[in-house]
């Protein structure tokens, strides 16, 4: 098939175009082209940009990966154009989709009333800036979907991470705090809570979701891509600690945080994707630990 990946150079989307490429015809749309094969600069802030790059590859499924994390106005002034510009552009150009494929985020629950596992059909109450960004994204996106006849699939994705992902991300962050205390330039370590709690997904299983996602009917439109199995602060520390060879007694902890955290939506219910498709996530925390700290470590040149 036919593939755009927009937002290819971002941490999600170069790992969903490496995935489908052994497959696929597939196309890179980005703010900057990499000048390679199927490689195209796209302002997808600008609708005439994005209706003269989809006139260019008539693709049968884009994937939308693009937009910002952070959180601020910034992502409410985005990441929902983003998604409305592709679904207008495609209409306006009578460009017959298969299917519209958009990252949701596990923000989009907010705070939730029970513990546990989030379904699918949890109501969605984020509020923070990012959080409320999505909730405006996929739910203009499915509205417009049913509007303009263009299929769309909702992965909403829990927390990602992996090889490439940003340094201020909270794993990345832990693991080179821990390294400045074996090499004794830092005496402590600082994160907010021990006891905060999330659901971590690595970067290839979401991009190997999203392919399943691409390759089958879908039969629901949102879908939660995670592990289903909330890791703890604590428990990311241990691992990093188990990497380096250290104790948690070699520490001195400050936790920045004096309450403990609401009751987010620390983890998913992922048996839609197991139901409709037999998808599992296969990699685990501590496996996805040593991958990013062995990649921070090779580029400070330690290994």
């Amino acid at each position: 098939m036919k593939i755009l990946v927009l937002g290819s150079g971002g941490f999600i989307g170069r790992v969903v175009v490496s995935v489908l490429l052994h497959n696929h015809d597939v196309y890179q749309g980005d703010r900057i082209s990499d000048c390679s094969n199927n490689s195209i600069e796209v302002d997808l802030l600008d609708q005439d940009s994005v209706v003269s790059v989809l006139k260019s590859i008539q693709p049968e499924i884009i994937i939308n990966c693009a937009g910002t994390v952070e959180n601020s106005e910034k992502a409410l002034l985005m990441n929902p154009i983003i998604t409305m510009n592709i679904l207008q552009a495609a209409a306006v150009i009578e460009l017959s989709l298969k299917k519209l494929i958009i990252s949701g985020s596990a923000g989009e629950y907010g705070i939730v009333k029970k513990s546990g596992p989030v379904d699918e059909d949890t109501p969605l109450m984020g509020n923070s800036f990012y959080a409320r960004s999505k909730v405006l994204e996929s739910s203009v996106a499915l509205a417009l979907s049913k509007s303009f006849n263009i299929p769309v699939i909702v992965a909403r994705i829990f927390n990602p991470i992996g090889v490439g992902m940003h340094p201020r991300f909270l794993l990345p962050n832990l693991i080179k705090q821990v390294e400045e205390v074996k090499g004794g330039t830092r005496k402590e370590i600082e994160l907010s809570r021990l006891d905060a709690q999330r659901d971590y997904v690595n970067i290839i299983d979401i991009a190997e979701a999203i392919k399943i996602l691409v390759e089958n009917d879908c039969p629901h439109s949102v879908y939660n891509i995670g592990t289903g199995s909330p890791v703890s602060n604590e428990q990311l520390l241990s691992g990093i600690l188990r990497h380096q060879g250290l104790d948690v007694k070699d520490l001195t902890i400050i936790e920045t945080a004096s309450k403990p955290e609401p009751n987010y939506a620390i983890n998913a219910d992922v048996s839609r994707m197991k139901a409709d498709f037999g998808w599992n996530a296969k990699h685990s925390i501590d496996n996805t630990i040593v991958e990013v700290a062995e990649e921070l470590l090779s580029e400070r040149g330690l290994v």
